[in-house]
């Protein structure tokens, strides 16, 4: 067994999620994977006005073809922190059309903010 015990990152992917808006975060095809896994941090900062979530999105999806079923289960374990003037929060839903797993961000926070996340996939089915 190798590995570190301990891993950064110095380079990360990014969104912005605009205030009180929906946003696409990402999208995915499933024609190459179908289970998701994402680090993810939500973050605005000005003097004493901040909210911050931290989490990790949880996400797997099957396409089965024109004229059958499409669905994604989508699991959040976030938490998060508003302070100073800086109300609401943001939470995730995500949909499959066509074999594009699209993420979004619904956001009911004041402020606008940025997401820093990474990506872990795979498919889920033996075949």
């Amino acid at each position: 067994a190798s590995g570190l015990p301990d891993v950064g990152y110095d380079s990360t992917e990014t969104a912005s999620i605009p205030q009180q808006a929906n946003t696409a975060i990402k999208t995915f095809d499933m024609t190459a994977y179908d289970t998701f896994v994402i680090d993810y941090s939500v973050d605005f900062r000005s003097g004493a006005d901040v909210y911050r979530k931290v989490g990790i999105l949880q996400l797997s999806s099957y396409d089965y073809g024109t004229g059958n079923p499409a669905d994604v289960i989508i699991q959040d374990y976030g938490t998060d922190k508003a302070d100073g003037s800086v109300t609401g929060n943001v939470q995730f839903q995500a949909n499959v059309a066509s074999s594009v797993l699209t993420l979004t961000a619904i956001s009911s926070v004041t402020e606008s903010c940025n997401m820093k996340y990474i990506v872990r996939k795979w498919n889920a089915p033996l075949t």
